[in-house]
C-alpha cells in the first residue's frame, strides 16, 4: 500500500511539472526602428536575442560599449571552450590511430580479409517521391491549422512617416503603403486572432515637408509551451495516420511482387472443356 501510495504521488508530482511547464508562456519581440531586432522573452525577465547577432553588435558604432564589453567576455570564453574541446579531440584522434597501428602490428602475419563490395544505394520511385511529397503536405497542412490557433498577437505598434524629394511621389508611396497595409490586416483578420488584439496603435501618414521615411514597428506575439508541444505531437500523430492508411509503395508500386505471366485479381482459371467423340450408329442388320 505505500509502495502504491508512493507511485502515485510521484506520477502526480511529474504531471503537475509537466502542466506548469505547459502553462509558460513565450512573447516573441519584432522591432524595427531602422534596424530589425527580434527576441523572445520568457517568465518576463528572461531575454532570449536572436537578431542582432554578437558580431553585428560589435560593429555597430551606436550600441552602447558596456554590453559590447559583455559580448566580448562571453566570445572569449565561448573561444576558450572552443580550443579545449577541439584539443581534447585531437588527443582522442590520437589514441585512436595509436592503437589501430599496433592492432595492423599485430595483425600482419594473417591474411587480410576479402573487403566486401558495398551494397548500392537504393533510389526511390516517382510513386515514392509522390507519396513522400503528400505526406510533407499533409503533415504541414495540420502544423499550420493548429500553430495558427496556438500563435496570439497581444500588441501591435505601427507608426510608418512616408516622405520623398518630391510631393507627388509622396502621395503615390503614401498610397502604396496604406493600400498594402490594408491587405495584411485583411489576411490577419482572416486567418490570424488580429480582432481580439487589444493594445492596437496603427499610424500611417504623408510628410511633405520630410525628405526620408522613418519607420518605428514593435509587434508582440504570445506562445505557450504546451500549445508548442501540442503542434508536434499533432502534427506527429498526422503523419502516423496517414502512414498507416496508406502505406508507402514498394518498388513494384503494388506492395507484394506478383510473378509475369499473371494478371492480379481474380486467380480462379477457368477449366476449358473438353467435347467428348460422339459415339457412331451401328447399322441394323
Amino acid at each position: 500500500m505505500i509502495l502504491f501510495l508512493t507511485g502515485l504521488y510521484v506520477f502526480l508530482g511529474i504531471v503537475l511539472f509537466f502542466f506548469l511547464v505547459g502553462l509558460i508562456a513565450a512573447r516573441i519581440h519584432i522591432l524595427y526602428d531602422g534596424k530589425l531586432k527580434l527576441y523572445v522573452t520568457v517568465l518576463g525577465f528572461i531575454k532570449i536575442r536572436i537578431v542582432p547577432s554578437d558580431k553585428d553588435i560589435l560593429n555597430d558604432p551606436d550600441y552602447p560599449q558596456k554590453k559590447k564589453e559583455k559580448i566580448r567576455k562571453k566570445l572569449a570564453k565561448a573561444k576558450v571552450k572552443k580550443a579545449i574541446k577541439a584539443k581534447k579531440k585531437k588527443e582522442k584522434e590520437k589514441k585512436k590511430k595509436e592503437a589501430e597501428r599496433k592492432k595492423k602490428l599485430e595483425g600482419e602475419s594473417t591474411p587480410p580479409k576479402p573487403q566486401e563490395k558495398p551494397k548500392p544505394k537504393k533510389k526511390l520511385t516517382f510513386k515514392q517521391i509522390k507519396y513522400l511529397l503528400r505526406l510533407v503536405l499533409r503533415v504541414l497542412k495540420v502544423f499550420l491549422l493548429k500553430f495558427k490557433k496556438a500563435l496570439r498577437i497581444t500588441s501591435v505598434k505601427v507608426k510608418i512617416k512616408v516622405a520623398s524629394d518630391d510631393a507627388a511621389k509622396t502621395a503615390y508611396m503614401y498610397a502604396a503603403v496604406s493600400a498594402g497595409f490594408a491587405n495584411l490586416e485583411a489576411f490577419l483578420y482572416e486567418f490570424m486572432n488580429y480582432k481580439k488584439v487589444k493594445k492596437k496603435n496603427v499610424a500611417i501618414y504623408a510628410d511633405f515637408l520630410s525628405e526620408t521615411i522613418e519607420a518605428d514597428i514593435h509587434i508582440v506575439l504570445r506562445l505557450r509551451v504546451g500549445q508548442v508541444l501540442g503542434v508536434a505531437f499533432s502534427s506527429l500523430f498526422a503523419a502516423i495516420g496517414y502512414y498507416i492508411k496508406h502505406p508507402m509503395p514498394k518498388e513494384n508500386g503494388q506492395g507484394a511482387s506478383t510473378p509475369s505471366g499473371h494478371k492480379v485479381g481474380n486467380n480462379t482459371s477457368k477449366k476449358k472443356k473438353v467435347k467428348k467423340p460422339k459415339k457412331s450408329k451401328k447399322p441394323k442388320a
